[in-house]
């Protein structure tokens, strides 16, 4: 999981946007994007898409834990009642 994330957020997106003429004349033909090097145009387009995917990458774990948590509650709460929520011992199973 971690090498597809990898690849997806921050090598495939310079990959798309290179400019590989100057380099080589058969990469050229696949890599003819708009950045030929690391300017300011670089960091306005792609930088900004792999910030953008970092900075979701660093919170998912976190929210993915509370909606977890959240779901076992809404579930014991279903189970038992909102008068008896606070109730281990009541439950409908």
């Amino acid at each position: 999981m971690f090498i597809a994330q990898f690849f997806n957020t921050g090598i495939l997106p310079m990959l798309v946007m290179a400019d590989l003429r100057e380099q080589s004349k058969f990469l050229g033909k696949f890599f003819s994007g708009t950045d030929n090097d690391y300017n300011e145009h670089w960091f306005h387009t792609t930088g900004n898409t792999i910030m953008g995917a970092m900075m979701i990458n660093s919170i998912m774990p976190i929210v993915s834990i509370m909606i977890t948590i959240g779901v076992r509650q809404a579930k014991i709460l279903l189970d038992r009642g909102l008068k008896d929520f606070f109730n281990e011992n009541k439950t409908k199973k």
